[in-house]
């Protein structure tokens, strides 16, 4: 089922038409631009190891192995095992961003030759239609190599910088005081189109930056029709809205899963260039923000849920905030990042920042491994991309049975404990022989 909504985006801002020419504004999100508060991150278990799960008969599942982070000397100069230049450093939520904009870019071209609608843009045509600018906004420390390595992305026209504000460095990671700095790049680029990942970060970012503009926004979006008409799924998917905006500027929130990840290579290097995003900021709320560190050993090891390669996801049927914490130590083990259902939240058993569903994060890792959960629909919502889907619960008419790949029917507590145990005594006995 699909819907057509008529968005009435004419809002006033600053900027002006750019005569058809589309210039698109994509934050770049890294591992080292999200800093860890106070330093410190007590379940940081997005270690590259080695992981092997197999279902009760034996049968193999999953071998990988996670080269995603960086060297973890906290200096951020690694690369991810198996990955060219600076692929640990950029999320895979941010090349996925990247390939939406070219899309984006792509129609604007096919609109300009008459082949996307009835309307034609004024443009140059051919290659010359548009570019998409990744946008870095990173503590000091770190902008400069993360801003090279966004440079290597395959569909990156040119870096843009953000440079001269103190807040950079230990604020960067709150919407609140990042968003007048992005309102400052985005009137200075005279961009058309801004996009970040719909993450709880971009979906805090987007509506302030809104405000200050007083522009409308598209969220969620799963495709684009053209530069002005794009997707996105209403309730959990069970329809498709295309939205057609009419705004010079189009604030937007990607559903990454939606759409693959652009490719990097050592032999590009687009352009950066630095951009001064001196503004004078609410200091009363710098004040009372909480202080951000990046000194942190395991800031290169912090993998955030949108780019984990396996997610360990626990639900109520672990009963207890004890049994949760089973998961931890599972997680570790393969190599992968924990994640929680609504009903898991609510309990208190983790973070709202771990949630995996409608109302929390939308994830697609490799391996996503469901233990004790039901299934509900707005859980699935959020999960159901996943490559590989193992699921334990107790109820063998649970809901999560109907998309999981392989399926287990055990008390979670029970066989949680079991799996971890196997998987301590084969990387011992691999230990032993090597």
């Amino acid at each position: 089922m699909s819907l057509r909504v008529a968005s009435a985006f004419r809002h006033q801002h600053t900027l002006q038409p750019t005569g058809g020419r589309i210039t698109v504004g994509v934050l770049v999100d890294s591992p080292l631009r999200r800093p860890i508060i106070n330093g410190t991150n007590t379940h940081s278990v997005n270690k590259p190891t080695t992981g092997t799960i197999t279902t009760t008969n034996g049968n193999h599942v999953e071998n990988s192995n996670h080269g995603h982070t960086c060297n973890g000397n906290g200096n951020g100069n690694g690369n991810g095992n198996g990955n060219k230049g600076g692929t640990s450093l950029i999320t895979s939520a941010t090349l996925s961003c990247i390939t939406a904009a070219r899309a984006i870019v792509d129609t604007a071209c096919e609109v300009t030759r008459g082949r996307g609608g009835s309307a034609t843009a004024e443009g140059r045509g051919g290659g010359d239609c548009g570019t998409v600018e990744a946008v870095v906004a990173a503590p000091p420390p770190h902008a400069d190599e993360i801003s090279r390595a966004a440079a290597t992305i395959n569909g990156v026209d040119s870096v843009v910088q953000l440079t001269g504000e103190p807040a950079l460095a230990t604020h960067c990671n709150i919407p609140e005081v990042i968003s007048p700095m992005l309102v400052s790049a985005i009137q200075e680029r005279k961009y058309t189109h801004f996009l970040v990942s719909s993450n709880l970060f971009g979906k805090d970012l987007i509506p302030r930056i809104g405000a200050l503009m007083n522009v409308g926004a598209v969220t969620d979006v799963i495709g684009v029709e053209k530069p002005n008409v794009f997707h996105r799924p209403l309730f959990a998917g069970a329809c498709i809205a295309t939205v057609c905006t009419q705004s010079v500027l189009n604030l937007m929130t990607i559903r990454t899963t939606a759409f693959s990840a652009a490719t990097m290579s050592e032999a590009k290097r687009a352009r950066i260039t630095m951009l001064d995003a001196s503004k004078k900021l609410c200091q009363e709320l710098i004040d009372s923000a909480p202080t951000y560190s990046t000194s942190s050993s395991n800031l290169a090891e912090h993998v955030p849920l949108s780019a984990a390669r396996t997610i360990v996801t626990g639900g109520r049927g672990l009963s207890s905030k004890e049994n949760f914490e089973m998961l931890y130590k599972l997680a570790e083990l393969v190599g992968g990042s924990v994640g929680g259902t609504r009903a898991a939240v609510e309990s208190g058993f983790v973070g709202h920042d771990k949630q995996v569903g409608q109302t929390g994060k939308v994830v697609a890792p490799v391996l996503y491994l469901a233990l004790g959960v039901s299934g509900a629909v707005q859980h699935t919502a959020g999960m159901k991309d996943s490559k590989i889907i193992v699921a334990i619960n107790k109820d063998p008419q649970a809901p999560i049975f109907s998309v999981a790949d392989y399926g287990l029917v055990a008390d979670v507590t029970k066989a949680v404990p079991e799996i971890i145990k196997e998987f301590q005594e084969s990387k011992q006995a691999q230990q032993t022989s090597s």
